[in-house]
């Protein structure tokens, strides 16, 4: 079963490089705009990384970006 999910995520991570490359697609979303999504909405970010780039040499420019997140408790 572990390797069924290792499949599919590397199945989803080549349809998601190959519309990557369509510039109309890439300029929607950016990893700095994630990542205040995410932390308005109570994450945290752990880890950040860039594993394929599509544009721009820094490492929150285009490409194909790995994140890790905690959600934040909430205190009542």
């Amino acid at each position: 079963m572990p390797l069924d999910a290792h499949v599919r995520f590397f199945r989803l991570e080549m349809q998601a490089m190959v519309a990557g490359f369509d510039y109309e697609v890439e300029r929607k979303t950016y990893a700095r705009r994630f990542l205040e999504m995410a932390r308005l909405n109570g994450f945290e970010l752990l880890q950040h990384r860039r594993v394929f780039a599509t544009s721009g040499t820094d490492d929150w420019q285009g490409g194909t970006h790995v994140f890790a997140f905690r959600k934040l408790r909430v205190s009542l």
